[in-house]
């Protein structure tokens, strides 16, 4: 069973979401949208995006590496703006 392990409010850089981006190895993850992601780089751009979700587990279907199970759009919104948000981070294990 997967549970919680760690949660932080953190700043996510351009820096730090192309490096958590790396992690996007779900092969369950939903495909990436441009359309999307770029809806909430003009958010984040206008500074109307309130906060982020990132999510990452390890053990999932046998899985022993830490992949990126939400924050996808988020993560490649920060790094097409260049802006950094607010996220809460939360590791699953």
């Amino acid at each position: 069973m997967i549970k919680l392990i760690s949660r932080e409010y953190a700043s996510i850089t351009p820096v730090i979401a192309k490096e958590l981006f790396k992690l996007n190895t779900f092969a369950a993850q939903r495909a990436l949208s441009k359309k999307h992601v770029g809806e909430l780089a003009k958010k984040m751009r206008d500074g109307v995006f309130l906060e982020g979700v990132i999510a990452t587990a390890e053990g999932i279907n046998g899985n022993t590496c830490q992949i990126l199970v939400n924050g996808q759009h988020q993560l490649a919104a920060v790094i097409q703006s260049g802006e950094t948000i607010m996220a809460s981070v939360q590791r699953y294990g």
